[in-house]
């Protein structure tokens, strides 16, 4: 019997960071980013995308990235992962596509700017199709401005000269990259419609911290103006289609912070209207969700009674039901994050008061 001995915080930096685990179309294959808890001489951690075998739990190495590679991505068929990094240059992340059977990574796109993914934000996105990826996109500032700084010529001016983040796509063939969110809108969150023609975003008019806290739901055709969906003293987030299109599922919560929203999972229609709670009376805080093909139900994940619980929650009027709990805690920056692959399996980064993060399905 191995002897116990009293946890430092050297030990503790021995335990790799484990997160964001990815379930292939198929349910074969998780996708997760293994790398260090704390960053060396990079401005982020080092980071490398890992495979694991749901079966037999081997795991193998796909990615050797010198810096940060993270948020994998599968393409709708399966056939390919799309993931983020900054190994070209320290300070810029590009998006980069991997055969998930191994190979070297290329390079998708040649962007100047930043692609914002504090807290684990869903920034990149497959269309629907396959043939385009979504991401959240902030233009590098001007060459003036540059020019202005290194002279010293760049006082600041408080909520002055605004940089919107928006919802840029990249062609998978072509490698054109095209802004599709209106002008002067702060996108905080956004989510495709299945058909790959708009998408519903989270906004607000002005991209100052504060003003994510009187957010609200929006939905707008590609390159087109947006159409008010939803918008009261409640904050929304983590807007999600139902795979008929029909429907968009939302958190919304009296007070949370950007990026680890949690709160009660509701529904409004495609067109708009009265918006519906689908978790009032469930004593829990709900920080993720995932629509069942059959668009009537939904999986999420959220704190409860000091652990962690899954529920079936269903669109008509059936009260939630419990499927597992749990004195544990989803390992994931801010958000309890999971992934579902064909309304039969979930994949998870879990850790509790014996087992540090590791894999769990």
């Amino acid at each position: 019997m191995s002897r116990r001995q009293p946890l430092t915080p050297e030990d503790v930096l021995k335990f790799e960071n484990v997160t964001d685990a990815q379930l292939s179309p198929d349910g074969k294959t998780i996708a997760f980013v293994r790398g260090d808890s704390f960053k060396s001489s990079n401005s982020s951690a080092h980071s490398t995308i890992w495979l694991c075998d749901t079966k037999s739990g081997a795991v193998r190495q796909l990615t050797r990235g010198p810096r940060t590679d993270n948020l994998p991505r599968w393409s709708p068929d399966g056939r390919q992962l799309a993931f983020l990094s900054n190994r070209l240059a320290e300070r810029q992340k590009q998006i980069f596509l991997i055969d998930p059977s191994g190979g070297e990574a290329k390079v998708l796109s040649q962007l100047r700017g930043s692609i914002p993914t504090p807290r684990g934000l869903n920034a990149l996105q497959w269309s629907p199709d396959g043939k385009q990826i979504a991401f959240l996109f902030k233009a590098a500032r001007t060459d003036a401005d540059v020019k202005r700084q290194r002279e010293k010529d760049d006082a600041i001016e408080f909520e002055k000269n605004p940089r919107y983040v928006g919802v840029s796509t990249i062609e998978i063939e072509s490698q054109q990259v095209t802004s599709v969110s209106p002008e002067t809108m702060q996108i905080w969150e956004f989510s495709w419609h299945p058909d790959g023609q708009q998408m519903a975003a989270v906004v607000s008019d002005v991209p100052y911290e504060w003003a994510w806290y009187t957010n609200r739901l929006v939905v707008f055709p590609l390159k087109e103006a947006a159409r008010e969906l939803w918008n009261t003293q409640r904050q929304v987030a983590l807007p999600g289609w139902s795979p008929d299109g029909k429907q968009l599922a939302f958190l919304s919560s009296n007070w949370s912070d950007r990026g680890c929203a949690a709160g009660d999972l509701w529904i409004i229609a495609a067109e708009g209207g009265e918006a519906r709670d689908l978790t009032t009376g469930v004593e829990a805080s709900f920080g993720w969700f995932h629509w069942n093909a059959d668009s009537q139900q939904l999986l999420t994940i959220g704190h409860e009674r000091g652990g962690v619980g899954i529920h079936r929650v269903y669109v008509n009027d059936k009260p939630p039901v419990s499927l597992w709990w749990e004195e544990a805690a989803v390992a994931e920056a801010h958000w309890p994050r999971f992934s579902v692959a064909a309304d039969q399996i979930i994949a998870l980064v879990k850790e509790d008061p014996t087992n540090p993060r590791d894999l769990w399905i």
